[in-house]
């Protein structure tokens, strides 16, 4: 998983991603996340979640869901 994150998150450097909390589910996760994401000179705060699901410790899928307005 870690080299999955880095990959991924490798894309978007000056983002800042905690994460909240994770909640196991019956073949993977749930995580919660907290981004701050500089745009322009500010920085907008963003709340998410992702469902991240494995299997043969491979992830076949991971869902994403953040109100996006934000950032529009």
């Amino acid at each position: 998983l870690i080299a999955y994150f880095r990959k991924v998150l490798g894309r978007n450097p000056d983002w800042v991603w905690t994460q909240r909390s994770s909640k196991p589910l019956q073949d993977g996760f749930l995580n919660e996340w907290h981004a701050s994401i500089p745009v322009g000179g500010r920085a907008i705060e963003i709340d998410g979640v992702c469902v991240v699901q494995l299997r043969d410790d491979l992830i076949y899928s991971n869902e994403v869901y953040f109100d996006r307005s934000a950032l529009l």
